[in-house]
């Protein structure tokens, strides 16, 4: 979307709420004229003789008017008859707009009316009348209502309704806001720096809601607004509510508006926004396709390998089958379960290793070496890899055709062995294996393991010692701190209640003398004579209760400034002079109690003076001196 329809100057014409009228009506047909914007001269003579004014009934002559600075308009040359508010006006001249437009629009057999067509709704019986209405030449219509007054969401609801209900056929309607309805945010929020913002009222916030194209007309400059998501622009909303309540205004000229049977008017805007979504859809199904196209590979690809997973099971099932009967079948079994009944040493029955490229269970070619190569046989001896070969085939264990991978089973199980410390392999220089020499018997190996196991379990109990010590101290230590927390947290609250205390007992005492120089000012002479030289009453002069450094003369402010104002002010002739020493001198003659800091007393006295110049009843000299004059 161009950057001009964001143009601030633009957008703030639209939104121009003075009105000036700029469409007539032909006195004898009652179409709609308009006044362009530097044709007042040119269309004057006309209008006056030919035009009128069009609300209803005003017959009062009108004329063009306009000049450099202004937009050109009608003006009625006597007052009419008619209220002027703009709003009623901008009403009409919104629906002779759109008919003009719509007439020079609709096909040869269609019509257009302006608000004199009316449907009954068949449940409630309401007439209800369209702004402007467009009958097509199939019969399909189209109508077009412009909202400047508060309409309310709930009767468009029903007026909607009763458009879709409308029998025979739904008819479609074009709903606009009059531009008055819209309003710029609140300076000082962050949108308000974005000149195509603008607050959307609850009616345009339905139509959001419901689907429905948002646009705003404006008759006196011939444009129609298209309102977006605020989205698009480097001003997003920062809530949801922000979201739903503002959003982007672009402006079209409405001869650039396209009339459609279904949507009314389609602004350029909206063919943007149609484009932009057509593209987005078209992203969507080729992302949609792309993605079910992967979706199909993938299952393909899962369906594959579990197949293959399937297979190598049913293979490994069978070869467990097997292996299972040989060894069934085998005199090993008896010999292993004669000579340990159910516990068989875990070495031998220990199948973590890479026992499948010898083709039988691992206890069977387990046993089969160790029968051949390791039992009975005294500590100290020694055989080679071709012995375990050997003990394999007397037993008619068969093995893998790939040689090193038979082998890389054999030396797993043999490495196992050196583990648990029943045997050493011994290497040559070039690490081949020379020949494997036993260590230990399989009873050593259960001593060792017994063996093993006591230390385990002592190191474990050892530990488990540790940590519940370590938990203990921890306790301690928090219980601690936490008595040591209480103890600083009461301690804080008992100074904060003797700070407390000590301030309500400042506090009381500074009430207390307040109260006594209250009372004594009330109980002094000052105060008698102030009120007979007043009739009663204790003028502002006196009771005014500012000033700075109060606290540095011990009375209540009208006790003193009654002594000031009494000695000075009142009876005294124009031009007599005081300055702040000299009222000082008066307060204590009579027998204020004044502070020992001469200069708190002196600027308190002076900031009272001022104020009687404030009052106009004294002036400062023009000599620069500080002292005061009687006025």
């Amino acid at each position: 979307m161009t950057g001009s329809r964001h143009d601030r100057g633009l957008v703030e014409a639209f939104l121009d709420d003075e009105f000036r009228q700029v469409w007539a009506a032909e006195r004898s047909t009652g179409e709609p004229r308009f006044l362009p914007d530097g044709e007042a001269a040119d269309l004057r003579a006309i209008a006056k003789a030919e035009w009128r004014c069009p609300v209803p009934d005003c017959e009062v002559e009108i004329t063009t008017v306009g000049g450099t600075s202004r937009r050109h308009h009608f003006r009625h040359n006597q007052p009419s008859p008619h209220a002027s508010d703009g709003e009623s006006e901008f009403h009409l001249a919104a629906k002779a707009m759109i008919a003009a437009w719509a007439e020079a629009r609709v096909p040869t057999n269609a019509s257009v009316k302006e608000e004199r067509w009316t449907t009954k709704h068949p449940d409630t019986s309401r007439y209800r009348i369209a702004d402007v209405m467009v009958t097509w030449e199939t019969g399909h219509q189209t109508a077009f209502e412009v909202e400047y007054k508060n309409y309310a969401p709930e009767d468009w609801e029903t007026k909607q309704s009763d458009y879709d209900n409308h029998d025979p056929n739904p008819i479609a309607c074009a709903w606009l806001l009059g531009h008055l309805r819209l309003k710029r945010p609140p300076r000082g929020s962050h949108l308000a720096d974005d000149p195509s913002i603008v607050r959307i009222p609850l009616l345009g916030q339905e139509w959001n809601k419901a689907g429905r194209p948002l646009l705003v007309i404006n008759p006196v400059t011939r444009q129609i607004g298209t309102i977006t998501s605020q989205h698009e622009g480097p001003y997003g909303p920062e809530s949801p509510e922000e979201e739903d309540t503002y959003g982007r205004l672009y402006v079209d000229a409405l001869d650039d508006c396209e009339l459609d049977t279904e949507r009314g008017i389609v602004t350029p805007t909206m063919r943007r926004i149609d484009v932009a979504l057509a593209r987005r859809r078209t992203a969507e199904e080729k992302r949609r396709r792309a993605d079910e196209t992967a979706r199909q590979q993938r299952l393909a690809q899962e369906q594959e390998a579990q197949r293959r997973r399937d297979e190598k099971q049913q293979r490994n099932s069978l070869f467990a089958q097997r292996n299972a009967q040989r060894w069934n079948a085998s005199p090993l079994k008896d010999i292993a379960a004669m000579r340990w009944g159910s516990h068989v040493p875990d070495i031998l029955t220990d199948s973590s290793g890479e026992w499948w490229w010898i083709h039988a269970e691992p206890l069977h070619w387990h046993l089969a070496l160790y029968e051949n190569c390791i039992h009975d046989r005294p500590i100290g001896t020694t055989f080679t890899i071709n012995d375990c070969w050997s003990a394999l085939a007397a037993h008619q264990i068969q093995t893998n055709n790939s040689r090193s991978n038979r082998f890389k089973a054999l030396v797993a199980f043999l490495e196992a062995l050196t583990r648990v410390s029943l045997i050493s392999i011994e290497r040559q220089q070039s690490g081949l294996i020379s020949h494997l020499q036993i260590d230990a018997t399989l009873d050593d190996l259960e001593r060792i393991r017994h063996e093993r196991a006591e230390r385990a379990k002592k190191t474990q109990a050892a530990r488990e010692a540790a940590d519940a010590e370590s938990r203990r101290v921890k306790a301690v230590l928090q219980q601690q701190r936490r008595e040591q927390k209480k103890e600083r947290t009461e301690r804080l609250e008992a100074d904060s209640a003797r700070d407390w205390q000590a301030q309500k007992q400042r506090l009381a005492d500074i009430d207390a003398r307040k109260a006594e120089h209250e009372k004594h000012w009330i109980d002094s002479d000052i105060h008698r004579d102030v009120a007979a030289v007043h009739g009663g009453e204790i003028p502002p002069a006196i009771k005014w209760p500012g000033g700075e450094h109060l606290a540095a003369i011990h009375a209540t402010p009208a006790h003193w400034h009654a002594h000031i104002y009494m000695t000075h002010v009142h009876g005294q002739p124009t031009g007599n002079q005081v300055t702040p020493e000299t009222a000082r001198k008066t307060l204590e003659a009579a027998d204020i109690n004044l502070d020992e800091n001469t200069q708190s007393v002196l600027t308190a006295i002076d900031a009272y003076l001022y104020n009687l110049t404030q009052r106009g009843i004294l002036r400062v000299p023009t000599d620069g001196q500080r002292s005061y004059v009687l006025a």
